[in-house]
């Protein structure tokens, strides 16, 4: 589905909400796990790999985008605006990659000597939802340090990854990939602040925002307080585990082609406090439109520390209120 496409389907499922909550536009069950285990069962072993929206890391390593987030037609340093070309590490905020794959490796070795644990340079990165995508592969072949952690729900889609990586993962002196199996929405196997990269999602948080007759509860309609009474927002859930998970000043990155009208709203849980509480959780929001990808990335950055941020202070919300169009204060009744 293109961004056309997507933005149709968006605005016609919202319409759909206002008349009735009972309304769904027909669309397979993408946020239930038996989906993608069904889908998983019927692989070919030797054509295992799906990826979500078409693409993967090869489209990222250099990239031309839009600053949609950005005041009209100028960037946040007062050039002019319109197509930009930008890079994965530059998009990762600098995370280190070198010039072969074994220089990689002796940097990793080099950090964990230094450190005990690696942490003293921490730059893991955490691949969520992965499925059974190339990208955490991609990731290590490309000469980024890593490690990468790679988290799905479904036990039968990291099996898969464990077969296709059983080699590097029983061989290798040095190991830069974790395949874990766990929940996005909690990520309990991970301890608070300790994805020093950044965390990356190609499909997971899309896959959720289609998943037929959510849209109308989660687009920004929700009653004060911020939930209706289907319970929590499994969008919401899993950009808060990521939070709690990221340490500060590191980059959570996913893309979908549904417009930041519809998904920022989810993502960011406008409804419970308006752009005001963004600021606390998230010191910068960015929404690009990568052009040769038909794809909207969004970047957030976890603030320093979690506060309730004034929104004169906070270049999250200043943004953000360029996106949807209105004031950082203001919230829905």
């Amino acid at each position: 589905m293109s961004l056309y496409g997507r933005r149709f389907f968006d605005a016609l499922s919202h319409r759909s909400s206002l008349f009735s909550s009972r309304l769904r536009l027909p669309c397979p069950p993408y946020a239930n796990p038996m989906y993608w285990d069904n889908l998983y069962r019927k692989m070919d072993p030797d054509d295992d790999v799906h990826e979500w929206g078409g693409f993967d890391l090869e489209g990222l390593l250099k990239f031309r985008h839009e600053d949609l987030s950005s005041s009209s037609g100028e960037n946040e340093n007062g050039r002019g605006g319109g197509v930009r070309e930008s890079t994965f590490g530059e998009l990762m905020m600098g995370i280190s990659r070198h010039g072969t794959p074994e220089d990689a490796v002796a940097r990793y070795e080099e950090m964990r000597a230094d450190g005990g644990d690696g942490d003293s340079a921490n730059e893991s990165i955490l691949v969520v939802g992965s499925g059974t995508s190339r990208l955490g592969e991609q990731i290590l072949s490309n000469s980024y340090v890593g490690p990468v952690l790679q988290v799905d729900i479904s036990s039968l889609s990291i099996k898969l990854l464990r077969d296709r990586y059983k080699r590097y993962l029983e061989g290798s002196r040095v190991r830069r990939m974790e395949l874990i199996t766990d929940d996005c929405r909690q990520l309990s196997s991970l301890e608070p602040e300790s994805v020093g990269g950044g965390a990356i999602d190609k499909g997971l948080i899309d896959v959720l925002h289609l998943d037929g007759g959510r849209m109308g509860d989660w687009s920004g309609d929700a009653p004060a307080g911020g939930q209706p009474s289907g319970g929590e927002d499994p969008i919401g859930e899993v950009v808060d585990s990521v939070h709690r998970v990221l340490r500060p000043g590191r980059p959570f990155v996913f893309f979908s082609r549904s417009g930041p009208e519809y998904i920022l709203r989810r993502t960011l849980r406008l409804g419970d406090g308006g752009l005001s509480e963004v600021g606390g959780k998230w010191s910068d929001v960015d929404v690009f439109k990568l052009v040769d990808l038909d794809m909207i990335l969004y970047r957030f950055v976890k603030a320093a520390t979690e506060t309730t941020a004034n929104d004169g202070e906070s270049r999250a919300t200043i943004r953000m209120g360029r996106v949807l169009g209105r004031k950082g204060k203001r919230k829905r009744k």
